[in-house]
């Protein structure tokens, strides 16, 4: 995952590397203050063969095919993975992201393998409270700060 952070603009991006999957095999949920992604990849190889039919008297898979990744095919061909360096499972990924942000504010696009996901630096709320001026205290010295500023809306 690439988190991006722009300040000439004014939303955080995160893309993320996950490739073979469709938009059903992913979730993005806002929740306590956390992006939440999470999926499901399973191995290609395993769905074709468990989607052939198998004849009444033999068993199409093997109990751990699963762990040693070796399927018994109708004709009794063990399909075998010699060598496994993709990656199949669940996932998930929580990223910390400003306060009183919602599902609304958040879009996703998924093209290519990639899925980027974007959100505002600040809730639409603490944006248009920033936007009004700030009340002032008679006899004040020193000038109002802001509450928050751009750039530290993730630490």
């Amino acid at each position: 995952m690439d988190l991006i952070d722009d300040p000439r603009s004014p939303n955080f991006s995160a893309i993320f590397e996950i490739p073979g999957l469709r938009n059903s095999d992913i979730s993005v949920q806002i929740q306590e203050g956390h992006l939440i992604v999470c999926g499901e990849r399973r191995p290609p190889y395993l769905q074709t063969i468990l989607s052939q039919p198998s004849p009444p008297d033999s068993e199409a898979v093997s109990k751990d095919a699963s762990e040693h990744m070796e399927v018994d095919s109708p004709a009794s061909q063990a399909v075998r993975v010699p060598v496994q360096e993709l990656r199949f499972g669940t996932f998930q990924r929580n990223i910390p992201i400003p306060k009183g942000i919602k599902e609304k504010d958040v879009s996703a696009s998924l093209a290519d393998g990639m899925l980027t996901v974007t959100w505002p630096r600040l809730s639409p709320a603490a944006v248009s409270s920033s936007l009004s001026p700030p009340a002032r205290t008679i006899g004040s010295a020193s000038p109002p700060t802001s509450a928050v500023t751009a750039g530290t809306a993730l630490q």
